[in-house]
């Protein structure tokens, strides 16, 4: 997800940005491409490749409309879209739709997968919570936070038996696994 390094201000950004440029090798994945906002390609584009692209303050000239306001010049708009897109083919973007590498992709799958209950830590605040969305009658935000706290809940109670799952798979399958988790808690047991 290059796309979180698209401020060249944001800590993550300054962090990332030496990493990349040295590694050996890298390769910047997004499904989010920017072109209407120049500006976020140029901190990806500058930590693949340092010295490709002019000066910022001259790439923002030439590609993102750069405005002189009141308080400084701002960097939002887009222009020269067109002469952005051929250098950044040439250069280093390659782009690929899912409709045209959709027949070279195996068939989606997706299984339930029942874990050992003797795995799961304790169910009984992610029962409570449950029950209590189940009888709430609040407000709309109040319902969003017993759901995002419900979630967190049941992802802290699945942890162990999801980990104990996921070892034993990478362990007895031939095939590559793709994991996808959302819960930093549950993506920090999966890196174990």
């Amino acid at each position: 997800e290059s796309h979180n390094i698209k401020s060249r201000t944001a800590q993550r950004s300054k962090a990332a940005t030496p990493i990349v440029q040295k590694s050996s090798r890298a390769i910047l994945l997004s499904g989010t491409p920017a072109l209407s906002r120049p500006v976020e390609l140029y901190t990806q584009i500058s930590a693949i490749a340092p010295g490709l692209l002019p000066k910022f303050h001259q790439f923002g000239l030439r590609y993102c409309n750069a405005t002189e306001g009141p308080f400084g010049w701002t960097y939002d708009g887009n222009s020269n879209l067109l002469e952005l897109q051929c250098f950044l083919d040439a250069t280093v973007m390659l782009r690929r739709l899912k409709k045209d590498v959709m027949d070279q992709m195996p068939d989606k799958s997706r299984q339930v997968v029942e874990l050992d209950p003797k795995t799961l830590t304790s169910m009984k605040k992610t029962a409570k919570l449950s029950q209590a969305l189940a009888e709430s009658s609040s407000t709309s935000d109040t319902t969003r936070a017993m759901l995002l706290e419900l979630y967190s809940t049941s992802a802290q109670a699945k942890m162990n038996a999801v980990g104990t799952y996921v070892k034993e798979l990478l362990e007895n399958s031939p095939q590559k696994v793709v994991l996808f988790a959302h819960h930093t808690i549950m993506r920090k047991k999966l890196a174990e």
